[in-house]
């Protein structure tokens, strides 16, 4: 699996290269245009394991303006689960502080595990407009997110039982404050 600039998520047989049944899919976050994609996928049974897989993908690129950003989910075959959208808080092209129409781009990889220690599997990603996203399998934020990082991430989370209920992850994430 890998998504590229040109805004689609490619799914490959690793034997022989060819794409699988369904891929390659765009990644339109608006349903419309494809965005570019600098975002890694990540294949997660977030139903649990008795459930088919999803391929999660952020969408958005510093290289290619004009593009929405975002997270979308898709089943094995290729059929969108959902799109979720990130916030519009600046230009990320031109760096002036105004929004520009276009939701902020997701960069980081998407990770998944259980934070609220429910026994569901959560998804988390940061994005671009300064948040750090938590979203239920169905697409919905958990409840307390997104958190305002004050600045754009770039780094992908990692998902690590510290403290609280022993079945509950803790975030950990990279990030920037430039105030």
């Amino acid at each position: 699996m890998f998504g590229s600039e040109d805004g689609y998520l490619y799914v490959v047989n690793a034997t022989t290269g060819d794409p699988m049944p369904g891929w390659p899919q765009p990644v339109d976050i608006k349903g419309d245009t494809p965005s570019a994609i600098e975002s890694s996928p990540t294949l997660a049974y977030v139903n649990g394991r008795s459930k088919p897989p999803v391929i999660l993908i952020g969408a958005g690129s510093t290289y290619a303006a004009d593009q929405q950003g975002g997270l979308m989910a898709f089943d094995e075959s290729g059929q969108v689960k959902f799109r979720f959208h990130t916030n519009d808080v600046f230009n990320e092209w031109s760096g002036r502080g105004r929004p520009d129409g276009y939701d902020e781009g997701v960069f980081a990889t998407p990770v998944v595990g259980d934070i609220t220690g429910d026994g569901q599997q959560d998804i988390v990603f940061g994005s671009w407009d300064h948040r750090l996203y938590a979203l239920t399998p169905r697409g919905r934020l958990v409840p307390g997110c997104p958190m305002d990082t004050e600045d754009t991430i770039w780094s992908s989370a990692a998902l690590f039982h510290v403290r609280g209920p022993h079945r509950q992850v803790d975030i950990f994430v990279g990030g920037d404050a430039s105030g």
